[in-house]
C-alpha cells in the first residue's frame, strides 16, 4: 500500500506493551526464538517471510497485552488507539478490512506466507462495498481492530523519528519515495478499483540501458475516473506520505503527466504513452507540499521532454540529477558549477548500479548472466560504453583537482575502487549549487550489487531482499566504520566551501 504501512519494519523493543509484557519478552529471550534470529541475521538476503512470522507471533502478544491493560480499563494509550480510529476514518477501516481479509483467504495467519491476491478470494469479497464484506467486517472486528493497532504503531514510531529529528536540527527529516504505480495485490487496487485500469501495466519503452524496455507490474489509474472521484486516491495517497516525513522523491515524475501504459499480456514494445490531467495534479501537490511543510523532488530521468521537466521547475518541484547522466553532447561529464541549483543531485538511484558496482561493472555482469541484453554483442558494446566513461569521469575529477596521478591510475587503465576514488566522486557532487545532495546507503557501504535490476527476474536475483553492507554488519558496525566517517567529512567540508 502506498497509504498505510508494513509493520515489517516495526522495532518490536521500542513498542510499550513490549517493555510491559513479561510473555513477550521471554518469548523472544528463548532459545529457540533466539536461534531463529541469528539464522536470519546472517543470511545475506532477507527471507520476508520468516521475518513477518516471528514478527507478527510477538505483535499478536502485545496486542492482547493492549486489548487487556490499555483498551479495555480505557488507559490514557487506549484512549490515544481510539483517537487514532476516529481520526482515520474509514480507510483506516477498510484497510484493516482487506488485511483480515487477506489473511483469512490465504490462510497466512497459521504458515505466514502469501498465497495469493484479492482477485482470488471469493467473488462475493472482491467488492470492498459488497454485503458479504460488511458482514465479514463486524464478524472478525476483533481481527480488523488488530490490523488498525499495527498502522497506529507504525505511524506513531514514524512520528517518533520525525520528533527526534527535530530534535537534533534536521530539518528535513525522513526522506521518503513515493512509488511509481499501484500493486495489483494491493489495498489500494481493491479499494479504489473503479478507479483504475486493471487490464494494462505501467512500465517504460526500450531504451539504452533496458533494450527490451520495462514492466514495471504496476496498475495505472484511469485519468478519467480519477477526474470524476475528485482525485481521491490521489491526494489521499500524498497526505499519507507527507504525514512522515520531510521530504518526498516522486518515482518517475513523469507519470503527473503521461505514463507507458502495456496491454496485459504484451510486451513492452507494444505500449503507449496515455496522458493524465498533470495542472490538476501539480495545483493539488503544491497545495498538499504546503500543508505538510514537504519538499517535493520529482523523479526527471529517463525518457522525459524539456517541456515536463521545465513544468515541474516552475510548479516548485526539486529536479533529481544523477552523475551518471549529467553529460555534455560530447558525453563528458559536466562540471560540478553548472548542475541545476533547484535539484537534488545523487551518484545512482536503486535501480541504477552503485557508484561501486558501475567501476566494476557488476550489473553489466548480472544483466549478461540474466540474458537480459538483445544479443551478445550488445553486452560487448556496453563494456566498451563503461570503459570509456570511466575515463571521462577520471578526467573531470582531475579537473577539479580531487584526484592526483598516484591514485588516478593511467589513461589506459583506470585503478580500482577504493575509498580515495569515493570520496573524490562524492566531493565533486558536494560542490554543486545544487540544493540537496543525496547519500546512498549502499554507496555509504561500498556495496558493489544494487537492490534492484528492472526487470531481472526475482528467482535469479535477490531484488530487494538483498542486505546492505558487508556480511553480518549493522547499524552499530556502521556507526563506528572510518571509512563512512572520512566520507562523511570530505562532502560536509566540500559543502561549506561552495557557501
Amino acid at each position: 500500500s502506498r497509504m498505510f504501512h508494513h509493520p515489517l519494519y516495526l522495532e518490536i523493543e521500542r513498542i510499550l506493551e513490549y517493555r510491559e509484557s513479561p510473555v513477550a519478552r521471554r518469548r523472544v529471550n528463548s532459545q529457540t526464538f533466539q536461534k531463529t534470529l541469528a539464522t536470519l541475521r546472517s543470511s545475506p538476503t532477507v527471507n520476508y517471510d520468516l521475518v513477518k512470522g516471528i514478527k507478527y507471533e510477538i505483535l499478536e502478544i502485545l496486542y492482547r497485552f493492549f486489548l487487556k491493560n490499555h483498551l479495555a480499563p480505557r488507559s490514557r494509550r487506549g484512549l490515544a488507539f481510539l483517537r487514532f480510529i476516529q481520526q482515520q476514518g474509514n480507510n483506516l477501516e477498510h484497510f484493516a478490512c482487506f488485511q483480515a481479509l487477506g489473511e483469512n483467504f490465504s490462510g497466512t495467519r497459521s504458515s505466514g506466507k502469501k498465497t495469493g491476491g484479492w482477485q482470488d478470494w471469493p467473488e462475493d469479497f472482491r467488492d470492498p462495498l459488497s454485503s458479504h464484506v460488511q458482514t465479514f467486517s463486524h464478524k472478525h472486528s476483533s481481527r480488523i481492530n488488530f490490523f488498525r493497532y499495527l498502522e497506529w504503531l507504525c505511524q506513531d514510531q514514524l512520528n517518533e523519528v520525525k520528533r527526534t529529528a527535530r530534535r537534533i536540527h534536521m530539518p528535513i527529516g525522513l526522506y521518503q519515495d513515493l512509488a511509481v504505480g499501484i500493486d495489483p495485490n494491493g489495498y489500494e487496487a481493491w479499494a479504489f478499483q473503479n478507479q483504475l485500469v486493471t487490464q494494462a501495466s505501467i512500465g517504460t519503452p526500450p531504451e539504452i540501458f533496458s533494450p527490451k524496455g520495462q514492466n514495471w507490474n504496476l496498475v495505472p489509474l484511469s485519468p478519467e475516473h480519477l477526474h470524476q472521484q475528485g482525485y481521491e486516491v490521489f491526494i489521499k495517497t500524498f497526505q499519507s506520505m507527507m504525514a512522515g516525513g520531510g521530504l518526498l522523491r516522486i518515482d518517475h515524475a513523469m507519470g503527473l503527466f503521461r505514463l507507458f501504459w502495456i496491454p496485459r499480456g504484451k510486451p513492452p514494445s507494444e505500449g503507449a504513452y496515455i496522458h493524465y490531467p498533470a495542472e490538476a495534479l501539480l495545483a493539488i501537490l503544491a497545495l498538499e507540499s504546503q500543508k505538510f511543510h514537504t519538499t517535493i523532488v520529482g523523479e526527471d530521468l529517463g525518457t522525459i521532454t524539456p517541456l515536463i521537466r521545465k513544468t515541474l521547475s516552475l510548479s516548485g518541484l526539486l529536479s533529481y540529477r544523477l552523475l551518471f547522466f549529467e553529460k555534455t553532447k560530447k558525453g563528458n561529464f559536466i562540471p560540478p558549477r553548472r548542475y541545476q541549483k533547484s535539484a537534488m543531485v545523487a551518484v545512482s538511484t536503486h535501480d541504477l548500479p552503485t557508484l561501486k558496482g558501475f567501476w566494476e561493472g557488476r550489473d553489466i555482469h548480472w544483466k549478461t548472466q540474466l540474458n537480459m541484453f538483445p544479443d551478445p554483442k550488445a553486452a560487448g558494446k556496453e563494456w566498451n560504453a563503461r570503459n570509456n566513461e570511466k575515463r571521462l569521469l577520471l578526467q573531470a575529477l582531475r579537473k577539479e583537482g580531487l584526484l592526483t596521478g598516484a591514485n588516478s591510475g593511467t589513461h589506459q587503465v583506470p585503478p580500482p575502487f577504493g575509498s580515495e576514488l569515493q570520496q573524490a566522486v562524492y566531493a565533486y557532487l558536494a560542490r554543486t549549487p545544487s540544493f540537496l545532495l543525496a547519500v546512498s546507503l549502499e554507496d555509504l557501504l561500498g556495496d558493489a550489487d544494487t537492490p534492484n535490476i528492472p526487470g531481472a527476474p526475482s528467482h535469479d536475483y535477490p531484488v530487494w531482499r538483498m542486505k546492505a553492507g558487508s556480511q553480518g554488519s549493522g547499524l552499530h558496525e556502521w556507526r563506528d566504520s572510518p571509512d563512512i566517517a572520512k566520507l562523511v567529512k570530505v562532502i560536509n567540508r566540500e559543502r561549506r566551501r561552495r557557501g
